[in-house]
């Protein structure tokens, strides 16, 4: 797993918590596409541009199929066997971002991972710098100790 952050991020306004819902979404997904692939790369990547805050998560897990790309944003559509996820996931996600006035694309390629890419944009009227990140599983709440520090 790699994390690149730019060290000059400027501050955002945001609900931090919702943000951070977000990524937790993206990033245990990739975590769980990577579990049926061979090679097991996670990357994240934030900087900055003259608009916004960029996001990327990029992992070479399994892939999206084509024909779901249009739905993965829709209420309760899910690819994961009944019990391991409810649907909503990535549905919440784009409305925390679209809230937010920002924007989440995803390109993918079946067999070769996906790439999110989210951007924040730098004029929100909110600033909330109080973050809480309760997890257990090492591979999620790392990348977030990383990164956090710089959303406030």
């Amino acid at each position: 797993m790699s994390v690149n952050v730019d060290k000059n991020l400027p501050d955002i306004y945001m609900k931090v918590s919702n943000i951070q819902q977000v990524f937790l979404n993206i990033i245990g997904n990739a975590l769980d596409a990577l579990k049926s692939s061979d090679e097991k790369s996670l990357s994240i990547r934030m900087y900055a541009n003259e608009k916004c805050i960029n996001v990327d998560i990029e992992d070479t897990g399994c892939g999206i199929d084509h024909d779901h790309i249009l739905k993965i944003f829709d209420p309760f559509f899910t690819t994961k066997p009944p019990g391991k996820g409810t649907g909503l996931g990535l549905s919440v996600s784009n409305s925390i971002i679209k809230a937010h006035e920002g924007t989440i694309n995803v390109f993918s390629e079946k067999g070769k991972g996906s790439l999110f890419k989210i951007c924040l944009p730098l004029n929100n009227k909110k600033k909330i710098s109080i973050i809480l990140v309760v997890d257990d599983d090492i591979m999620i709440h790392t990348p977030i100790n990383q990164y956090v520090p710089f959303f406030h």
